[in-house]
């Protein structure tokens, strides 16, 4: 594990913990929509599989194929929740939980089969930093399952940007105005299917954002 602690002071702020009491709430509407989505990604999740950034621990219920999984969490408001939920969990035993951040993983490289990531590029301290560490996991033609949103065009553009340093201090860094997609594909991947999103997603009083979903391959 890398020892740069700079990165360490958004994960542990009274913000933070308040956002991890409130996550599962606040997205009860737009996870209800978004099951058929996780379902289709999960079907692609194989083998040895490292998830960053799990939170409370969304997608435990989706994991069926998988051999092996380590839930790599910064937070540790957020890891109290998930470990509850793990040991609750019917497949219980599949799952490692990890302190550690996605832009220093603790898996040796070329050793992952599969990294997931549900809404998390958004708010990792240095995203290019990610991409380049899960690539470096990654197999040989190892994937990549994503489920992100990212900025859009034109008003709605504008309104990511104004509200972003909003969302940076309350949400756990969240970038509403990173452009996700290009990025995966400037850190080397090839995004070999995408699964359609539905586009009435919203969180409470705030509109929704275009959101990708896909499979990308490390080329």
């Amino acid at each position: 594990m890398s020892t740069d602690d700079s990165l360490d002071p958004i994960f542990e702020d009274r913000n933070s913990r308040r956002f991890a009491r409130i996550y599962d709430s606040m997205n009860e509407r737009s996870e209800r929509k978004l099951e058929s989505v996780r379902s289709e990604l999960f079907r692609h999740v194989t083998g040895n599989v490292v998830e960053i950034g799990p939170g409370t621990g969304t997608n435990l219920r989706y994991y069926n194929i998988a051999e092996h999984v380590t839930l790599v969490e910064p937070y540790s408001a957020m890891r109290r929740i998930l470990s509850a939920r793990v040991g609750t969990a019917r497949n219980s035993n599949l799952f490692s939980i990890v302190d550690g951040r996605a832009e220093s993983m603790p898996a040796d490289s070329q050793s992952i089969d599969t990294v997931v990531s549900t809404l998390v590029l958004c708010s990792v301290p240095d995203l290019d930093r990610t991409l380049a560490e899960i690539r470096r996991i990654l197999k040989p033609n190892g994937a990549l399952v994503f489920l992100e949103h990212h900025v859009g065009n034109g008003i709605r553009s504008k309104t990511q940007h104004a509200l972003t340093p909003f969302m940076k201090k309350y949400a756990a860094n969240c970038h509403l105005d990173r452009n996700t997609p290009q990025a995966i594909c400037n850190a080397g991947f090839s995004v070999q299917s995408v699964v359609a999103v539905p586009n009435d997603l919203s969180l409470r009083l705030l509109p929704s954002w275009p959101m990708t979903a896909g499979i990308a391959i490390a080329a």
